[in-house]
């Protein structure tokens, strides 16, 4: 059985492969692409397990390996910081951070929810930026307006507000 570590970032993902007696298997980097991954994945087999960070953009990657067939455990970032807490850091040392902690069984895992959930949650965090978005707007209406010392008494998003901005074409 081998013991993987992934560190993942934007560009690519560092990897540690630790064998079943705890001694180094591989160390490497791959690009962070969803091809590259599943040809990485090739490399191993159904028992060998992973671990990853709950950091950043983590869930395209969680759900290739799973859907590979690979025992897959989400690490608590804080946690692992916790546990191994190392004065040299650096991307090859969380990897095989990472996969000691496995070989360990040590992992302080988060929670992942399951498919429907986690679409919920983008659509709900999805709907929230658009309304932050939205509301900046309006404020730099307001503001410009304001600037421009134009005066309206009542709401600008209204319809009749929408007929008020509109005069000014």
């Amino acid at each position: 059985m081998n013991y993987v570590g992934l560190d993942i970032h934007t560009e690519n993902i560092v990897y540690t492969v630790l064998s079943d007696d705890g001694n180094e298997k591989m160390r490497g980097k791959i690009v962070n692409d969803i091809e590259y991954i599943i040809k990485f994945l090739r490399n191993f087999e159904n028992e060998d397990l992973f671990v990853i960070k709950s950091t950043g953009f983590y869930e395209p990657i969680y759900d290739t390996i799973e859907s590979k067939g690979f025992k897959v455990k989400l690490a608590n970032p804080l946690k692992v910081k916790l546990i191994a807490e190392s004065r040299i850091k650096n991307d090859k040392i969380d990897s095989e951070i990472l996969a000691r902690l496995l070989k360990n069984n040590w992992v302080p895992e988060s929670y992942v929810p399951n498919k429907k959930i986690m679409e919920i949650r983008r659509i709900v965090r999805t709907r929230i930026n658009l309304k932050r978005v939205s509301t900046n707007f309006k404020n730099r209406i307001y503001m410009e307006l304001k600037r421009l010392k134009i005066d309206y008494d009542g709401n600008l998003f209204t319809l009749e507000g929408k007929h008020f901005l509109r005069s000014f074409k």
